[in-house]
């Protein structure tokens, strides 16, 4: 009986020791904490998290790209929520790129929108990884969103928590208002009369020109 606790408790370990070779786990989503009983670094990070466009209409796409300074990832885990989310509920949908899809897997952190996060497949160094966030339909415009990622450099070294902000595009109205709509009938119908006076005046004159002209035969 000793010897099989024994072996159960090594398994355990060994398991908590080894943390997430293959990526993190969907219940990190909204923590990103990597599992790993470490604490993470405050210093700043060697890497860097970007996006190609700060500024996305509502239902569009900005590529996000994950970035070594100096030293590879092993590890990364990325998801998106409200900018004042305090809770960090998953919000918009991941996609990976082709250039990247061997390297990457897309996390269901949210039951009922998938593809709300992503991770690594393997524990291989990384010097850059590059996907696509795309914000939710129905976001309002000048909404904004914040894309969270935690690197892993080794298995007691990380950083939580690095972030970057994403804004809704305000969108512009082209239908013209009623009271615009009048103004411009309004000038056609003047253009309209002023081009008919100046005819009416033309025939006018020149029917007196042929008067005189005859009154001089």
């Amino acid at each position: 009986m000793a010897s099989i606790c024994v072996s159960i408790f090594i398994l355990m370990a060994a398991t908590l020791c080894a943390g997430y070779p293959a990526g993190g786990p969907y219940y990190s989503c909204k923590s990103l904490e990597p599992g790993h009983g470490a604490e993470p670094k405050k210093i700043p990070p060697p890497y860097r998290l970007s996006v190609s466009r700060a500024t996305v209409e509502s239902g569009g796409s900005t590529s996000v790209t994950l970035s070594s300074i100096d030293v590879p990832f092993v590890g990364f885990m990325c998801a998106a929520s409200k900018y004042e989310d305090k809770a960090n509920n998953t919000v918009g949908e991941f996609t990976r790129t082709d250039a990247y899809a061997n390297i990457s897997q897309l996390l269901n952190c949210s039951h009922s929108t998938p593809y709300t996060g992503i991770t690594h497949v393997s524990r291989d160094p990384k010097n850059t990884v590059v996907f696509n966030w795309s914000v939710p339909d129905s976001a309002s415009s000048g909404s904004v969103f914040k894309i969270r990622c935690t690197f892993v450099q080794s298995f007691n070294v990380y950083w939580l928590d690095s972030l970057v902000n994403v804004t809704v595009a305000a969108t512009v109205d082209n239908k013209i208002s009623p009271n615009e709509k009048s103004h411009e009938n309004t000038i056609s119908s003047e253009n309209e009369n002023s081009s008919s006076v100046q005819t009416s005046t033309l025939r006018n004159l020149l029917a007196c020109l042929l008067t005189v002209f005859y009154c001089f035969l």
